[in-house]
């Protein structure tokens, strides 16, 4: 077996990239392929107050990534015993469990308890285990969005840059939920919306504002915040208002996608005030989402 390690969240292209190198290396030895990847983020456990929120649902990671190629994909439980395994270990454990033969590593990925910094040693150890190591090559993509990582996506995120996020994921940005009841004051104002609820609390909502995108595929005008218009009372919605579409969706699991950000978000001196901007939201979405 061929394999790599990592947490994987949000498997962009510099995830997809390190997948198709597996895949190339067991496909050259008539091999199979397997990520291995974590059911929590390591900082979960090992300093819970620096863990990030994160960008795919268990669910999400697992299908982008044999999306991606790979034949395989275990997900191990990160927890204290797991945690506490160096490097010669957990290659031990994997040989012995998975028969890993040949493991890639991403370009600045370090595993093990002793914390092993450079890639020789990893080799080193692989070599007195039968398990041939390598390296995958860091993935640029040009002089703005730069390195490719997780960190960098949940940056650009959190400012509101989604078109770089985006760019970085090699797809939108998605959130998946379920509908259920709002303040329906979208109703009042003519543009009803699903009221959508994220499935896994931890994961990364963009910045407050409104956006094009998509929900279950259909165009949609999407809006993040604490509805400061009405009431502002600090809960944060998620809103859905899609484009020529009369049904129900409540209680229904859905996909929330995120194309282009429209505007920060604002508070409007009236609701006719807040009702004109929504056409004008409604007519940038319209523009921007039609093929």
């Amino acid at each position: 077996m061929v394999g790599t390690i990592g947490m994987f969240d949000g498997v962009h292209l510099g995830h997809q990239a390190l997948v198709e190198r597996v895949c190339a290396v067991a496909k050259a030895h008539g091999d199979s392929s397997c990520i291995f990847t974590f059911d929590r983020h390591p900082l979960q456990v090992v300093a819970p107050e620096r863990a990030p929120q994160l960008l795919t649902t268990p669910a999400q990671k697992r299908a982008l990534l044999h999306s991606a190629g790979a034949e395989m994909v275990e997900v191990l439980p990160f927890d204290d015993a797991l945690r506490q395994l160096t490097a010669r270990e957990f290659m031990l454990m994997l040989r012995d469990r998975f028969g890993l033969k040949a493991l890639i590593m991403g370009f600045n990925h370090h595993f093990g308890h002793d914390r092993i910094k450079d890639f020789t040693s990893y080799q080193e150890i692989g070599v007195t285990l039968g398990i041939k190591v390598e390296r995958a090559e860091e993935l640029v993509l040009d002089t703005v969005v730069g390195t490719v990582s997780s960190s960098a996506i949940r940056r650009a995120l959190a400012e509101g840059n989604i078109r770089s996020a985006n760019i970085m994921l090699g797809r939108d940005y998605a959130i998946e939920g379920h509908v259920h009841h709002g303040y329906r004051l979208g109703h009042t104002l003519g543009f009803p919306t699903a009221n959508v609820e994220p499935d896994m609390a931890q994961q990364l909502i963009p910045l407050r504002g409104a956006y094009a995108g998509y929900l279950n595929g259909m165009p949609s005008m999407i809006n993040i915040g604490t509805r400061p218009t009405v009431d502002d009372d600090g809960h944060l919605s998620i809103e859905a208002h899609i484009l020529d579409y009369e049904g129900d969706l409540y209680a229904a699991p859905v996909t929330l996608s995120f194309a282009h950000r429209l505007r920060s978000e604002q508070k409007f001196p009236s609701l006719d005030a807040l009702r004109s901007q929504l056409h004008h939201d409604l007519d940038a979405t319209r523009h921007l989402l039609t093929p």
